[in-house]
């Protein structure tokens, strides 16, 4: 890379630019501390989805429950 600038072969300094940044070899610190703590976001945001599903099918259960003592209850009720 330094001896394509050094004999100005720009079209070379490019290419073999291009495949280290591809590498992300010119990211600072920053930048990757920023991806990682965006990435660390995302599991977390992929964990909490899960716990609200459970938490919808747990509330859903508890409805059908609900429903059937319910039911019961009333079938109860048109007996007596």
């Amino acid at each position: 890379m330094i001896v394509s600038l050094v004999e100005d072969d720009m079209i070379t300094f490019y290419e073999i630019h291009e495949m280290f940044d591809t590498l992300n070899m010119f990211d600072s610190k920053h930048e990757k501390d920023v991806s990682q703590k965006l990435t660390n976001i995302g599991d977390g945001l992929e964990s909490l989805m899960y716990e609200i599903r459970d938490m919808g099918n747990q509330i859903s259960n508890s409805i059908d429950e609900l429903s059937y003592v319910t039911e019961q209850s009333n079938q109860q009720l048109q007996i007596n």
